[in-house]
């Protein structure tokens, strides 16, 4: 990690699941009330974008859930990649999880959790996705914990600009990480079990 001001647990590319089954089938026992699509903010970037040709809509497609206990879990992913996964740019997959305190009511971050964990997710995606170094591919958040899963052309180079996000916060209940997923397994298992497609 970076030196900075700020000291910041992060673990970093330390393997978070068993086996080699995709992030999607920790929620298959889930049932999803619903899905839906929105947009989400996208600010203006600082860099001058490495893949020019590439197009990246900010469309998401999203669904509600909620497992055999009625604990929530929200979902939503990104569609219409295939341009980026054919490229062969981004054979790296970079997952980073908070791990948050819940309200009791819902298993959702409480609220003053929520915004920072906002906060955090807008400085990642200005980071990270400006120039299209990364590309954040879907979110999950229920249970405890808020999941990023993200593909990359350069992992060191996205180490280097996580850490530099994290000179901004206090300490993080965050770990990180890494993937090798030249083909984008994970990703298509991921979003087959939604239903969509790349």
């Amino acid at each position: 990690m970076l030196a900075g001001k700020k000291s910041h647990q992060v673990n970093r590319w330390r393997k978070f699941y068993l086996g080699s089954g995709s992030l999607a089938k920790n929620f298959l026992n889930f049932n999803w009330d619903r899905q839906f699509t929105t947009k989400t903010f996208r600010p203006q970037f600082p860099y001058t974008s490495m893949n020019n040709h590439l197009i990246l809509e900010d469309n998401w497609t999203g669904a509600e859930g909620s497992n055999a206990e009625g604990i929530p879990v929200m979902v939503r992913y990104r569609q219409n990649l295939r341009g980026f996964i054919d490229s062969g740019y981004y054979p790296t997959k970079i997952e980073i999880h908070w791990k948050y305190d819940t309200d009791e009511a819902s298993e959702m971050p409480a609220s003053g959790e929520a915004d920072i964990i906002d906060n955090f997710e807008t400085a990642l995606i200005y980071a990270l996705e400006g120039d299209r170094q990364s590309i954040l591919t879907s979110v999950i958040t229920g249970q405890g914990e808020k999941r990023w899963a993200w593909y990359t052309s350069n992992a060191d180079s996205a180490q280097e600009r996580i850490d530099t996000v994290l000179l901004d916060f206090e300490q993080l209940p965050i770990t990180i990480t890494k993937t090798e997923d030249p083909n984008w397994d994970d990703y298509f298992a991921f979003i087959a079990d939604f239903g969509g497609a790349a």
